[in-house]
């Protein structure tokens, strides 16, 4: 009898995938496009990013939307947006269970800008890191302390100028399960948009032990597509409890985005992580 990776607690683990030369075909069939749409999204970028510090936040949107809606296309990944309350979309925070890079990528192409939190070893990631530096982004490093992160995001969300998103595992996972939140997004107490991403054909999770990242992208364009479905759930507010406990905010934003995905909760966390073994035993050698 076989079992379902779903019933399974193994929130890291990547399913069998095709033998790289059965996708070949549909690589080469759509390369001309890919590499179209690529560089279209590429030139608006580079057309944009010496300047984008000094543009107006509606131009910033104008260029990251753009930008990565071409990008999309170019990784043939149509996206079905669903917005439980249109107010949600005003919001300053954003937290998102994550699975892979592309989900940046959508939020950029439907949000527009926004500031994100991410791991410091982006910035060494060719063309992508330049493009993730360029929205001025909170860098993680792995194995440091929180607090000069939580007091960045906490300031940045007090301005109240720019979006702010967060996937608040810290880490990828294969998206059968929700493995527990850190508690840095909620320490300011400000209201959250749940946001859930559903891939319902192939989860491209990428486990940087198990593959580098050109074998994660080479396996999203040897497909014929990707389809994405990304909801944005009604604002999250606190209360008294919550904003006094940001642990137990985090777990009730946690609680409720499985309620609503139908994923379970998981008992790992981000230490359990491969992807963070990978980055730790880096930063060692």
């Amino acid at each position: 009898m076989s079992t379902d990776l779903n019933d399974i607690d193994d929130p890291f683990s990547v399913p069998p995938v095709p033998a790289w030369w059965k996708g070949f075909p549909i690589f080469l069939l759509f390369l001309p496009i890919t590499l179209l749409f690529l560089v279209l999204g590429l030139l608006i970028g580079l057309i944009f990013i010496p300047i984008f510090p000094k543009i107006s936040l509606e131009w910033k949107d104008f260029a990251s939307s753009i930008c990565n809606k071409f990008l999309l296309i170019a990784l043939r990944m149509p996206v079905t947006m669903i917005v439980d309350d249109p107010k949600s979309m005003d919001a300053k925070l954003f937290v998102a269970p994550h699975t892979c890079l592309f989900e940046a990528l959508v939020l950029l192409a439907k949000l527009g800008h926004y500031r994100p939190v991410t791991a410091a070893f982006t910035r060494n990631i060719p063309i992508f890191g330049h493009f993730t530096h360029s929205l001025n982004p909170i860098y993680v490093h792995r194995g440091n302390g929180p607090g000069g992160l939580v007091d960045g995001l906490v300031k940045s969300l007090n301005e109240g100028t720019y979006r702010h998103l967060i996937f608040p595992e810290g880490t990828y996972t294969n998206g059968t399960r929700l493995i527990q939140f850190k508690s840095g997004a909620f320490v300011a107490g400000h209201p959250v948009v749940p946001v859930a991403f559903t891939f319902p054909d192939y989860v491209p999770y990428w486990n940087r032990e198990e593959s580098s990242m050109g074998v994660q992208i080479y396996r999203v364009l040897s497909r014929w597509y990707t389809p994405v479905t990304i909801r944005f759930m009604t604002m999250y507010h606190p209360n008294d409890e919550e904003k006094a406990n940001p642990k137990l905010y985090a777990e009730n934003v946690r609680r409720l985005l499985s309620e609503a995905t139908g994923r379970p909760l998981s008992k790992y966390e981000i230490k359990d992580s491969p992807n963070y073994r990978k980055d730790t035993q880096s930063k060692k050698s």
